[in-house]
């Protein structure tokens, strides 16, 4: 039996506290928005930075009119205090219940994306019970400069939504919805302050897509559109490459890479992969993309699956792919590792950063494993007390290496998934007092890595 937990929107209501700590974690300074007063909700806020700029994003539901509002808001890194809160988005939440409401706190997707130069963000806001997305971009000093909404006509859900934004402030949206039993449309969208400048369809040849990836490029002149392709059900063939030119926003290019055969066998052998002839390929696996220095593309992913055994649910956490697509040359390879979390799954998860010409990805696993070869199966890192921290690349010559960069000690450990940039090639890290069954103290440090661009 599992419980299933329902709430109405209205009704979750939240304080928010702003707190700024030096590099011992002493707290300097503590500030609460309206006294303390808990007036937002019901998703959390968000403390994010963009160029020297703070700011928060909150939401706040008006009861009058049964609408969720999303404002952004400039904060002082002295004082705490915000500047006046811009509403982005008011989307109608009236008809909602307690059933939908279960299914939106986990249905919703803000996406914060800045463009290439830097002197403009892209704020988006979607759900996967609605058929609607709502785009706002604003400048390098947090104003408005444009926001609009658009309805998918044909069907009343969308998926995977995702979005990006060009230095000309143009913004580019993906998405894709179901028009029957495993067959699914993918759409590419291009809006600007007067609306929809383009849309397109993206397909493959002889397969069908499974996932758009957009990347827009630092020369300007293009939006890598990107992603993996399928030619039996759930099972991933490869990768394509299309791209959008910002000059007149038409989609061109159609290359396809199949996974080569030893990368199929290898995760076939640690349990994400299939070479049997109607599943031959790899396992399902939702992708990042980023846009090196050089120009290359650099993805990543992490495999996940669920076991239930009628007592209890475990979490595994699995090998992650990584792909370089440099001058027409696509390299792939998997990164081993293994967790099966029965409790807490903090640290089984990972953080990838561009660095120059490489993708550092930093996650958590054991020395054995890290000193195993990286073509047999991992072995599996389910103790806190072995866990390290460690970073994988794509080296110069094509190949992963994979490093051990902090170690833990005297239950303390570094975690991957929550590192966080401060520099172009400097990284806070956290470092958590871990209890027993994954439990987190009150105890806890700051690490940092440097690493060679």
């Amino acid at each position: 039996m599992q419980l299933i937990y329902t709430f109405k929107l209205s009704k979750v209501k939240m304080g928010i506290k702003l707190f700024r700590f030096d590099s011992t974690m002493k707290v300097l300074k503590k500030y609460d928005l309206l006294n303390g007063e808990k007036k937002f909700g019901p998703f959390p806020a968000e403390l994010r930075k963009f160029g020297s700029k703070f700011y928060l994003l909150y939401y706040i539901y008006e009861e009058e009119t049964g609408s969720l509002k999303l404002f952004i808001a400039s904060i002082d890194p002295e004082t705490l205090q915000p500047g006046e809160g811009t509403l982005l988005f008011e989307m109608p939440q009236a008809n909602t219940g307690l059933f939908k409401s279960e299914k939106l706190y986990d249905a919703v997707s803000v996406q914060v994306k800045a463009s290439p130069n830097d002197k403009k963000l892209l704020v988006s806001w979607s759900s996967t019970l609605s058929n609607r997305f709502y785009l706002a971009v604003l400048d390098k000093d947090l104003a408005l400069e444009w926001k609009k909404d658009d309805i998918v006509a044909k069907t009343d859900k969308i998926q995977e939504f995702t979005s990006c934004l060009d230095d000309n402030g143009i913004a580019y949206t993906s998405y894709q919805y179901s028009t029957g039993k495993d067959e699914w449309v993918y759409k590419v969208g291009v809006y600007s302050f007067s609306g929809k400048l383009k849309e397109h369809e993206v397909k493959t040849r002889d397969s069908k897509v499974y996932q758009v990836l957009l990347i827009p490029s630092k020369s300007g002149k293009l939006v890598h559109v990107i992603g993996s392709y399928s030619e039996h059900p759930f099972a991933l063939s490869g990768l394509y490459q299309k791209a959008i030119s910002t000059a007149d926003y038409l989609l061109q290019g159609d290359t396809q890479t199949p996974f080569s055969k030893e990368l199929i066998e290898q995760l076939t052998a640690d349990g994400w992969a299939s070479t049997k002839e109607k599943k031959y390929g790899l396992n399902d696996v939702r992708l990042q993309g980023f846009e090196l220095a050089d120009g290359s593309l650099a993805l990543v992913g992490m495999w996940r699956t669920t076991n239930w055994t009628g007592r209890a649910t475990f979490n595994i956490s699995g090998s992650l792919l990584h792909a370089r697509i440099h001058e027409g040359v696509v390299r792939v390879a998997s990164i081993p590792k293994y967790r099966v979390s029965a409790g807490s799954t903090i640290g089984d998860s990972y953080a990838a950063f561009p660095c120059g010409n490489k993708l550092f990805i930093f996650y958590n696993d054991n020395e054995d494993n890290l000193k195993r070869d990286p073509l047999k199966p991992p072995t599996s890192s389910n103790k806190y007390k072995n866990a390290v921290l460690a970073a994988a690349y794509f080296d110069g010559d094509g190949t992963i290496r994979r490093e051990m960069v902090m170690n833990n000690a005297d239950g303390f450990v570094p975690f991957g998934e929550f590192i966080r940039p401060v520099a172009p090639d400097k990284f806070l890290v956290p470092v958590l007092e871990v209890k027993g069954l994954g439990g987190i103290g009150d105890e806890g440090k700051w690490g940092t890595i440097k690493v060679k661009m």
